[in-house]
């Protein structure tokens, strides 16, 4: 309902990239930046996330995988 309303406000929604991801889909895939409504705001964390590099070091090699398949996709 959030995001609803600040669409509906014209206030720009932020998007966390870590966050974003299709949680209902099997192996939780990033969404890409280019599917983001056109109102939003990305960035790769908040002050109430780890830095990316320090997020990048906690993840599985599957997890990196994914977001490198992820970055290569945004150009597509």
């Amino acid at each position: 309902m959030v995001r609803k309303s600040l669409s509906q406000l014209g206030i720009p929604g932020y998007k966390v990239m870590q966050w974003e991801r299709e949680w209902d889909t099997p192996g939780e895939p990033f969404i890409k930046p280019a599917d983001y409504p056109e109102l939003s705001i990305a960035t790769t964390g908040t002050h109430d996330t780890e830095a990316l590099t320090l997020w990048w070091r906690e993840q599985t090699p599957e997890e990196r995988a994914k977001l490198v398949r992820h970055l290569a996709s945004m150009d597509a």
